[in-house]
């Protein structure tokens, strides 16, 4: 009987996540390396395309048609990733352009980047609720907008750089 206990313990030990981790074998680390490299070079040439197509946007737009619009919300959002004190301005607005009503929350063009409280605070403050605006739109998809000539902030192409090149390194260690 003794046994029978002693062998159903030591199956549910087995099956049991344990709290440390076990050390990976050889095929593991690089598998580990394949999969962490090929997802931080991907995430990296995204958010370097993503950073220079709304740059590229925000110098193009100089030529758009503007569009009348209404603020009508403006509030702070807090995002979880971005570290304590920082603050994303949330600005929506409403417009009509092509025959057609719009609603959109871009004050620039790939969406606005988290700041200080007090650079936030003064973007809330030029878009107060109630407030007419001048929206940017692309002529051929005005689902395309923004408040401001202004493309994302450069601070996301050394965070798009640093993934590739980090990732590039990984998947290069694997020939090593």
């Amino acid at each position: 009987m003794w046994g029978l206990i002693g062998d159903a313990l030591a199956q549910t030990q087995q099956d049991t996540p344990t709290l440390f981790p076990t050390p990976l074998g050889e095929g593991d680390k690089t598998q580990a390396l394949l999969w962490g490299g090929g997802i931080l070079v991907i995430g990296g040439a995204i958010e370097i395309y993503t950073l220079l197509n709304n740059r590229l946007r925000a110098a193009n737009s100089r030529d758009w048609p503007r569009a009348e619009g209404e603020i009508i919300s403006a509030r702070l959002r807090r995002p979880m990733l971005s570290g304590f004190g920082r603050y994303v301005p949330q600005i929506r607005f409403r417009y009509n352009a092509n025959g057609q009503d719009w609603e959109h929350d871009h004050v620039m063009f790939g969406g606005h980047t988290p700041v200080n409280r007090a650079e936030a605070d003064k973007v809330i403050a030029r878009y107060p609720i109630g407030a007419r605006v001048s929206v940017i739109h692309d002529p051929t998809d005005p689902r395309i907008c923004a408040l401001e000539h202004k493309g994302a902030e450069m601070h996301s192409l050394a965070y798009g750089a640093a993934m590739f090149v980090l990732g590039v390194g990984m998947l290069v260690a694997i020939l090593l």
